[in-house]
């Protein structure tokens, strides 16, 4: 182990690509998720492998914590977001609007955004299984191929009305939530 800013210690056990990797402070536990379709979770503090969550039958793309107990992960190709109750060893899942969704965040405990590779931006609850809202080629139509932007990116504000959206084309999109989560405004 090195310094502050220095080497730590290695985690080895994805078989393929990490892809998203998120921190529960409260817990001192490790997420990752990869391209060989798990999640793992990871003891910070003996620097050791809990577990492997299954369930996704395509690579996951990308996850975030929503609480403490708590994480969602986007299914890219499968259409399909978990939320996984680490402590019950139990999923919800989350069926898209079409095509790959390919990143995820967190607005607060219960709610998040999805951007997908058919030009969706989507606001998630979670005692919903089907967006509360969902702004179809958010980011516009590409001239050369006549298909949607893709939306490469998302983030939020934590626990505020603030959402973003990247895309392919270039952009930066800010959208507002309003009406209790189930509209999005430029």
């Amino acid at each position: 182990v090195l310094g502050v800013f220095g080497f730590v210690g290695l985690l080895t056990g994805h078989k393929e690509g990490v892809t998203g990797l998120t921190i529960c402070n409260e817990t001192n536990q490790l997420f990752s998720c990869s391209k060989d379709k798990s999640v793992k979770v990871w003891n910070l503090v003996d620097m050791c492998y809990v577990e492997t969550l299954f369930g996704h039958q395509t690579e996951v793309t990308c996850m975030d914590m929503l609480q403490k107990d708590r994480i969602v992960t986007a299914g890219g190709l499968e259409n399909i977001v978990r939320v996984w109750k680490i402590q019950d060893e139990t999923q919800l899942i989350f069926n898209g609007t079409g095509g790959s969704i390919d990143t995820i965040q967190k607005i607060d405990s219960t709610h998040f955004v999805t951007g997908s590779d058919n030009g969706s931006v989507s606001i998630w609850g979670t005692l919903k299984k089907k967006p509360l809202c969902n702004v179809e080629n958010s980011h516009g139509i590409n001239s050369t191929n006549d298909q949607p932007n893709w939306v490469s990116a998302v983030g939020a504000l934590a626990n505020s009305d603030l959402v973003v959206s990247g895309s392919n084309n270039g952009t930066i999109k800010f959208w507002r939530c309003t009406n209790n989560y189930k509209s999005l405004l430029p």
